[in-house]
């Protein structure tokens, strides 16, 4: 029995221009856009002593970009001499009268110590990152923008 397919050019073509679509610069522009204003929301949220930690939140392309999955990303610089290594301790805590409660923290941190032997206690975690990035789903722009691109685009 011969089958007929109807409307098989229009959808190549619409193919093609989609193709187009995701490729378009201004995509991974308004991602990269989007990854500042995510960065700038957490620098807002960060518990500041040093000044460090704040200065270490980065938003940025990928180098290496596939092609049609543009991609941009905010994270935590953790270089020793540069970064901040200790975002992870600000953020989750260490173990102690404060910190986090599960058996892993217990059994990797244990008692906090310097090599002199003096004790540094427990710090209570200051979860910047995570409410950051919750907070910033729901007011995110990048949704509406990229629709708009379509818009256009058709």
């Amino acid at each position: 029995m011969p089958v007929k397919i109807h409307g098989l050019r229009k959808i190549d073509k619409n193919l093609m221009k989609l193709a187009r679509v995701v490729d378009d610069p201004k995509i991974l522009e308004a991602l990269v856009k989007d990854a500042g204003r995510l960065r700038d929301a957490m620098k807002r949220r960060v518990p500041v002593l040093t000044g460090r930690l704040k200065r270490s939140i980065v938003a940025k392309k990928f180098r290496y970009q596939q092609v049609g999955n543009p991609a941009s990303f905010v994270a935590i610089d953790r270089n020793p001499k540069t970064g901040a290594p200790h975002a992870h301790l600000v953020e989750y805590g260490t173990s102690g009268e404060h910190g986090m409660k599960d058996v892993f923290s217990k059994s990797l941190l244990g008692q906090r110590s310097r090599k002199s032997g003096k004790s540094t206690g427990g710090m209570p975690p200051q979860p910047f990152f995570r409410r950051s990035i919750r907070a910033y789903r729901k007011h995110s722009k990048t949704e509406s923008a990229l629709k708009k691109l379509l818009d256009e685009i058709r």
